[in-house]
């Protein structure tokens, strides 16, 4: 590979290649965020894959070399990797730039924890890791929160084959989860937030993508940005969204994302399959849904304030804040119109109106084996 000292790897799968190219890139990308002050004074790292039991990643001083765990990388998400990376990065720059080694330190002391600042990632020292993704979605941590054993409960009631039951439900569920956000905003305590990736690495958004994560932005209480990230299965730059929050609202508003997603691909498959459609009119049909299921949220919103309910959210100055921190170079780029058939936008809006978020779709996994194969 040309640019860092990457070590030749004949012997390695088509898959593990990617991932090496991917983790220079990601290096690279990720130095961007550092005042060149810094960045030109680190040592460009060779990068290896390494078999272990229970160690995700390492930063060898002596060796300058990154290296991540072979299983690891080969069966989790780019997010949940580059996250393992960025932690040997902020251990890179605790060596190189702040001297720990020679102050004595622990290896997440304090040079580590202020390279993690830099860097706009939160120090992690657990023994054991577990990806912010997989913190995010777990099921015995909702258990313990109220609000969030409350809006599953109404998520799972939202499945009836009773239509009113069903659509009563799932409104209610999100009533919950702007009770709760308007709570959380006027309280006027410190929270805590975080940041993930959710869906896949693309080459180029399309409408449809980008309209979805409008709408997580506009009623879901989570904040949103497009990022360029490594797209493993094709072997080169893409992007991907990220959104933040409280916990509680990456959880709902990742579900809501991956629950349309593949609402939109199997309404897709039916109605191209009846129409005799190619995939080249996919989007209209997409943005038609996300329209109609829109204009339904919409419709909640205004019951709301029928209904005397103090429902209008403020702007969240916190998350706000967190959010100006994690990305302090932001651009905003102005889409172009594009043509589109009213037919089958119109069609995608009907069945937008009756879709119902609820609990029980398919666990899928998507991991790095999944983005490739």
């Amino acid at each position: 590979m040309k640019g860092m000292n990457t070590p030749h790897f004949d012997q390695t799968t088509e898959i593990e290649r990617r991932i090496l190219h991917g983790l220079e890139w990601e290096y690279r990308n990720c130095l961007a965020y550092l005042d060149r002050g810094i960045s030109s004074r680190l040592s460009p790292p060779q990068f290896i894959l390494f078999d272990a039991r229970n160690r995700l990643g390492r930063w060898a001083f002596d060796r300058k070399e990154i290296g991540l765990n072979r299983s690891f990388v080969r069966s989790h998400s780019w997010g949940d990797i580059r996250e393992v990376l960025q932690h040997e990065i902020a251990h890179q720059i605790a060596d190189e730039i702040f001297g720990a080694p020679y102050k004595g330190e622990t290896s997440h002391g304090p040079s580590f924890h202020e390279a993690c600042r830099l860097l706009r990632i939160k120090p992690d020292a657990r023994a054991s890791f577990v990806p912010l993704s997989r913190m995010i979605q777990d099921e015995t941590e909702a258990h313990g929160n109220p609000i969030r054993r409350k809006i599953h409960k109404l998520l799972a009631l939202a499945k009836s084959c009773n239509r009113h039951e069903a659509e009563a439900a799932a409104a209610k569920a999100r009533e919950l989860l702007a009770k709760h956000a308007l709570a959380e905003i006027e309280g006027f305590s410190d929270r805590t937030f975080f940041s993930m990736l959710i869906g896949k690495p693309v080459l180029r958004r399309t409408r449809d993508q980008v309209f979805l994560a409008s709408l997580l932005i506009r009623h879901y209480f989570v904040k949103g940005i497009w990022l360029s990230v490594f797209n493993p299965e094709l072997g080169k730059p893409g992007t991907v969204l990220e959104i933040s929050g409280t916990r509680t609202n990456l959880q709902i508003a990742s579900y809501v994302h991956d629950f349309i997603e593949r609402f939109i691909a199997s309404e897709w498959e039916r109605y191209a399959s009846q129409k005799r459609l190619g995939n080249r009119r996919r989007v209209d049909f997409a943005y038609g849904i996300l329209s109609g299921f829109e204009e339904k949220l919409l419709q909640q919103n205004k019951e709301w304030k029928t209904s005397h309910l103090p429902m209008v959210v403020p702007k969240d100055q916190q998350l706000e804040t967190y959010y100006r921190y994690r990305h302090p170079h932001i651009r905003h780029i102005a889409g172009r119109r594009i043509a589109f058939d009213a037919a089958i936008h119109d069609d995608g809006k009907r069945l937008g109106k009756t879709l119902v978020i609820h609990k029980g779709i398919e666990e899928t996994t998507d991991g790095i084996r999944g983005l490739l194969e």
